[in-house]
Order: structure tokens, then sequence, then C-alpha cells
């Protein structure tokens, strides 16, 4: 059954999760927020050859001061890919450095490096790593052919804490609905792999039935749709979804 909230709770490998339709995910337990591929900054990077506004930043970050309002979390995992490139990460305004700031001097922040942004600059608060493994769970930007593999292989045991949350691939989802067919961001995972949506306002999305984000999961999956800061969640079928 189809249930529309503002957020679900799920346990991955045998740790609660809360998904967020707006896009990031929490882990109560920790008081830890996750967000993935923010890409702050595309639209300045972008637009010397492409018509798009520069607002793109401000929305992003107006959206995770919202979030951080709403958990007070301890600590905000960043996922890869926070800023469109590295020239842009270093060029970051002022004012954005200043935001960032403030959300920092309430709790830690942890930058995980992505193929977009590989070195954080030091001026930012927090600290920066290749992978954050917490509780089992390992954290990453992409996950390695090795660690595929090793997921793979894993015991089908769901209580047991093995698995890994990245991002990089900017999930969406095509639905199939009664009376029109709808397009949004979303999260999906098996039993031991949880692919995060692109948190920025400018990332598009990669549909889940390509064979790029079909190869990293095993079945079954299961879908939770973010549409209008509400979360759907469906187990991927055929049924609703399509390609495109």
């Amino acid at each position: 059954m189809t249930v529309r909230t503002q957020a679900t709770t799920i346990i991955f490998c045998g740790i609660d999760l809360l998904l967020y339709g707006s896009g990031y995910l929490y882990l109560p337990d920790r008081e830890m927020l996750v967000v993935s591929d923010l890409h702050l900054e595309k639209g300045a990077a972008q637009s010397s050859g492409l018509p798009l506004p520069a607002y793109d930043t401000d929305d992003t970050m107006r959206r995770l001061e919202s979030a951080c309002e709403l958990l007070s979390p301890k600590t905000c995992l960043f996922l890869g890919d926070s800023f469109h490139n590295e020239a842009a990460a270093f060029r970051l305004p002022e004012r954005i450095k200043n935001r960032l700031s403030a959300l920092a001097n309430q709790r830690q922040f942890i930058w995980v490096t992505g193929n977009h942004d590989p070195n954080i600059p030091a001026f930012l608060p927090g600290e920066s790593c290749a992978t954050y493994n917490i509780d089992g769970l390992v954290f990453c930007h992409e996950m390695p052919q090795q660690d595929k593999i090793a997921a793979n292989n894993a015991p089908d045991d769901t209580t047991s804490a093995y698995g890994y949350i990245f991002g990089h691939f900017h999930p969406k989802a095509r639905m199939r609905l009664p009376a029109k067919h709808v397009t949004g961001r979303c999260f999906i995972h098996d039993n031991r792999a949880l692919i995060m949506p692109a948190f920025g306002a400018f990332t598009g999305g990669l549909n889940i039935l390509d064979t790029a984000i079909q190869s990293l999961l095993g079945k079954p999956q299961t879908v939770h749709f973010c549409y209008q800061d509400q979360i759907y969640s469906y187990p991927v079928s055929q049924k609703h979804f399509m390609t495109g």
C-alpha cells in the first residue's frame, strides 16, 4: 500500500532511517542529516554557455537550512558533488560561506569528496574524507566496483548492518498514474545498497530503470518517490514505472 507522508521510516541493514520527501535522509540514533549532490554554484558555472539563472545555490541552501531547522541534527554528512566543480568550490560567494558557517556553528560538518569536488577547500567548516563509515554502513559518493561485489555477496540478512549509501546517479522515476505520468527524484534501494536523490536545484536525474543503476542493485528493489515534499513508496516494477 502507498502512503503519502512527509517522511517514511525504513530499516536498512538493521539501521533505522528516515527518508524525507524533500530529498534528504536522517539517522535518528546518530542525529545525523545526510544529503547528496548539492552541486552548489552549477548555475554560475554554466551561465557562460547556458541561460541558467544563478539562484540555484541560494535555493539549495534554503532547503538545507530548513532541514537543519526541522531536525536540529548534530552532524551534517554531504555525500560528494557538493560543489559543481573545484573552481566553484574555491570561489564560493561570501554570503554562502557565511550561511554554511552559521549552520556549522551548531553541528559537525563532514564532506565526502565526489568526482566533481575531489578537493574540499580548507576554508569550509568541518572535515573531508573519501568515505565515512558508521554503524556498519559505508557512506560514499559512488560505490566502487569491489564494494559492489562485496555487497552482492553479503549474507541476505537485513538485520545485520552491512550496507552502502551513496549518491552520484541522481536517481529519478517516471511513474504511471491513472490520469498522467509524473517524473521526480527518488531514493532507490535493495537490501544492501541505497542510492540517494540529488539535493541540488539544477541536478537533473537518471531513470531508475537505466542499466547504470540497475547493475548496482539486486532484487527486490523499493523506490521512495519524492513529489512536492511528500514521499511515496513503491516496489520497483513495470506496473508502476516507465523508462525515459
